[in-house]
């Protein structure tokens, strides 16, 4: 309804308003300033990413609540909903660093908001997909403004998040869930390679939106839930919005101590095999 629509987007805007960030000038303020004084956002983007938000946390609380206390419940969807705070924070600052044009910028940030929206242990390896489908069931269904054109780069931005940081996606989480299921150490190590440097143009398939996988690496991959490895396309009209999630997703994860503590309480028996530390 409205009326819980308007207490969402309230209570939002309250804790928006206690998580303080670095603003341009290195000062502190609060992330809820930093999203609404962005330079040449308009006001209908500035709408559309705090809606947005709103509807993650829901989701994120429904999710939650659901779950309980199993594996992927409360605890960690509040780990979730907290890094999708931060990285919004750093993905308005790549942008403006990368001078992003106004829609880049509310492309990069609505595909972030949405890239680890749909996330349990379970589906590690693929949420991307999950999120991407996410962005674009709920952005087609509440916001009729955003433009066919538009909300296809948001999904495509939110699938090629998974591409980092390369390394750790290849070598620790694919390369880990394959040892899982039994598959060779030769075909875990070609896929791995491939997928720990997707930005290779000689392992992309036709067209270089996907890395191309052999069939036997393939049947392996589909054991994991994984049907293709989508990756930022070179001269697409997304490109850089797409790098600024991916680059801001990295930094949240592995170089803040936010991203420290969310990898440390992500770790135990109920977790993906590769983070039963």
């Amino acid at each position: 309804s409205d009326a819980e629509k308007h207490a969402a987007r309230a209570s939002l805007e309250g804790e928006l308003h206690d998580v303080r960030v670095r603003g341009a000038d290195g000062k502190t303020v609060s992330l809820l300033d930093k999203l609404t004084s962005h330079p040449g956002l308009s006001q209908i983007q500035r709408e559309r990413m705090l809606d947005a938000l709103a509807e993650v946390k829901r989701g994120y609380q429904t999710a939650g609540s659901t779950i309980g206390d199993k594996p992927g419940g409360v605890g960690y969807q509040d780990v979730n909903w907290k890094h999708t705070r931060l990285e919004l924070d750093r993905v308005l600052d790549v942008s403006r660093a990368a001078g992003l044009s106004p829609r880049d910028t509310e492309t990069a940030a609505l595909a972030s908001i949405f890239s680890d929206a749909v996330k349990t242990p379970g589906n590690f390896v693929v949420h991307n997909v999950h999120g991407a489908q996410a962005a674009l069931h709920v952005l087609a269904r509440r916001q009729p403004s955003l433009s066919a054109d538009q909300l296809e780069d948001i999904v495509r931005a939110a699938l090629e998040h998974q591409i980092g940081p390369p390394k750790f996606m290849a070598f620790v989480a694919v390369a880990g869930a394959l040892k899982a299921q039994g598959v060779s150490s030769d075909l875990v190590g070609s896929i791995a390679t491939k997928i720990g440097d997707p930005l290779n143009a000689k392992y992309h398939s036709p067209g270089g939106k996907q890395l191309a996988f052999t069939g036997a690496e393939q049947v392996a991959l589909e054991k994991i839930g994984v049907r293709h490895w989508t990756v930022p396309h070179a001269g697409s009209r997304h490109e850089k919005a797409s790098h600024a999630v991916i680059d801001a997703d990295s930094l949240v994860n592995y170089a803040c101590p936010d991203g420290w503590a969310k990898i440390a309480a992500l770790h135990g028996p109920h977790q993906p095999i590769f983070l039963q530390e």
